[in-house]
Formats: structure tokens, C-alpha cells, sequence
């Protein structure tokens, strides 16, 4: 969830192999950590602290409303800080465009009432494309995802998806035509579109990507933590279901607040038993996106809560205690955790 925001204990003994235990060193596997400033921070610093711990990529997401402002009308100021910032330190880039997010549609509002599949959405979307790699020509691009956690919205109607199946993979298709061997995600939720009634729709989606999208986070009906053991099955699940694709993890947190029954310790034992789920199958399990390096501030928790058009204090806690660090810049023991089992792999 919320990848624009930047600019992401329970111990099995003898679950694992010994090479695991050891730290299977990190091979293609590629380590993304969403880096976020703390109070009174720059970018640069929290950046360069991601480099430090082996940060390979970056991610970056817009809603198609945050570049096409009106109908035609195009705002590339973030576009263009992307295209001058990340180049400059040879940073590949995984950029997210969002015609829905989650829940919510982020379509124009002249096309709001329009069938996904109308060729006039096509097209719409087609030009963003155009526009935003245009304004976007130095940047080298890990992977394109069309949508983010989608599955929130099409639930299992089979319409909205067959519509969107359309749009998506026209999407794509017009991808790989300007920028070819991009590879291309359509990144769903584990819980929602790779599990129940979704799951077929997302498969049938799925064989026109090139990797496999996953937002990740181990969480209950009441947004209470599950425990971080459950990581080895999840990763199994998902690998058995996808046996030929490379599986990216977009999203990837676990939140520390005890309203959402969790702590300090409990969010770094997740990223410990993670390292280890992820060493079972390095060859399929290629990319974790961390989210992310520091808590949201009250005021950004507030928006979200807007944005989503949802707010519980279970909710708020989630959003506002993903980080790896406190909203002052404080580290929780999960960064040290992070930077531990990264090292031990060879980040």
C-alpha cells in the first residue's frame, strides 16, 4: 500500500536447514528497502542510508491522476525529479502507474463513470505512458507494474476484471513497445488476490506478466499481526502456484504497534524469519521491497486515512508503525536485524 509516500516472536527451531540458518548468499536475489525521511530529514540522507544496506533498487508509484491533472493536461514535476535523481547514482528504478489503487480508482474524472475496456481509457492511458517515459528518458527501469493492489477493488467480479484484464495487459503491451524488455508486474495483494475468489482472475491476468507482483502484509481480518512464522508457508504457496515466474515482493512490512497486536521485537523477528524464508527459494524469490525505513508522521497517517476514505485506530497504527525507525528517526530493532541478515547474505 502507499508506495508514493518517500518523495516500505516466534522462533521455529529446526524449520529451516542449516544452510539457511547460515545465510544462503544473496546470488540474482535483488534487496529494495522504501526509504522515507524521518522529522527534519532530507531525502539524501535516508537514501544513502538505504545504499548502505545494500538497497539495489528504488521504488517509485503514482496514481494516473498525480501526471494527468486534467483531460490532456500533464504535470511532470515528479517525473523529472525521478529522471535527474536516480540516474546520477545508477539507480534502477521499479515504477508503479496507478490506475487503481487499492480500493480506490484513480482515473480522470471525465473517464470516471467509463468502462475500463473502452477503447477511450485505453487510449487515455496509452498517452500517459507516452507522456511520463518521455519525461523519463535517462532512467533505467527494473521493472513496470500497471496498478497496485487492484485486487481491492475488483474483488471477485468478474466483469470489473475482464474489464481491467483489457486495460492492463493493453498497458503492457504499450510498455514493452517503449522501453522493450521491461519486465512488467500487476502487483495484488497476498491475501485478497492470490488467495479466494480473486485468485483465478489474477492468475488469468498473470500470464501476461513477466514477474509476479505481491503486496505483503501478514495481517488478520482485525489488522492484527500474524506471526512471522507463517513466512515459510506464505513464500511456499506462492512459488508452488507460480513455479515459472520470478515473484517480486512490492510490498513487504509488518507493522510494530500493539494495537495491531505486534512490537518491537515481534516486527524484527518478521524480518529475521523473512531472510530465511527468502533463503528456501532464492532462485524464485527474487526481489523484496522493505516497507519502509521510517514511520509515517501523524499528519501523513491523517491523509492516508482520507485518501483510503477508512480510519480505525487499528488502521492508523499499521500505517503509522511499518517503519524500521520511529517517525524522529529512532531505530527500532528491526533496522539492525535488516542490516544484519543483509550483511550476513553478502549486501
Amino acid at each position: 500500500m502507499l508506495k508514493r509516500y518517500m518523495l516500505l516472536v516466534v522462533l521455529v527451531i529446526g524449520a529451516w536447514p542449516a544452510a539457511a540458518q547460515d545465510g544462503v548468499p544473496k546470488g540474482d536475489r535483488v534487496l529494495v528497502i522504501d526509504v522515507s525521511e524521518g522529522e527534519g530529514e532530507e531525502y539524501d540522507t535516508v537514501f544513502m542510508m538505504g545504499m548502505d544496506m545494500g538497497m539495489q533498487q528504488v521504488g517509485m508509484s503514482m496514481d494516473w491522476t498525480d501526471i494527468e491533472t486534467a483531460p490532456g493536461v500533464y504535470d511532470g514535476s515528479m517525473l523529472e525529479i525521478i529522471n535527474i535523481y536516480f540516474p546520477a547514482f545508477g539507480m534502477p528504478v521499479d515504477f508503479t502507474i496507478r490506475p487503481i489503487h487499492t480500493g480506490t480508482l484513480r482515473v480522470p474524472d471525465d473517464l470516471a463513470n467509463t468502462r475500463l475496456d473502452d477503447p477511450e481509457m485505453i487510449a487515455r492511458f496509452n498517452a500517459l505512458l507516452d507522456f511520463a517515459f518521455a519525461t523519463m528518458p535517462d532512467v533505467e527501469f527494473s521493472s513496470v507494474s500497471i496498478g497496485s493492489e487492484f485486487d481491492g477493488y475488483l474483488g471477485d467480479n468478474a466483469d470489473l476484471w475482464a474489464q481491467y484484464t483489457v486495460l492492463a495487459t493493453a498497458a503492457a503491451d504499450h510498455v514493452r513497445e517503449l522501453r522493450p524488455g521491461t519486465p512488467i508486474a500487476f502487483e495484488a495483494m497476498y491475501f485478497t488476490g492470490f488467495q479466494g475468489a480473486s485468485a483465478p482472475y489474477l492468475r488469468a491476468l498473470n500470464e501476461y506478466a513477466d514477474i509476479i507482483g505481491v503486496s505483503y502484509y501478514p495481517l488478520d481480518g482485525n489488522m492484527q499481526v500474524l506471526e512471522p512464522a507463517v513466512l515459510g508457508e506464505h513464500f511456499g504457496a506462492l512459488v508452488a502456484e507460480y513455479p515459472d515466474k520470478p515473484i517480486w515482493f512490492y510490498q513487504f512490512g509488518y507493522p510494530s504497534s500493539p494495537l495491531n497486536d505486534s512490537s518491537e521485537e515481534a516486527q524484527a523477528e518478521f524480518i529475521r524469519q523473512a531472510f530465511l524464508a527468502w533463503d528456501m527459494y532464492p532462485d524464485q524469490v527474487i526481489m523484496i521491497d522493505f516497507t519502509w525505513l521510517t514511520d509515517m508522521s501523524d499528519d501523513s497517517v491523517a491523509y492516508f486515512e482520507e485518501y483510503y476514505s477508512y480510519s480505525s485506530p487499528e488502521f492508523a497504527a499499521f500505517l503509522g508503525s511499518l517503519g524500521l525507525r520511529y517517525a524522529d528517526g529512532t531505530p527500532k530493532l528491526a533496522l539492525d536485524v535488516l542490516r544484519e541478515e543483509a550483511a550476513l547474505r553478502g549486501w
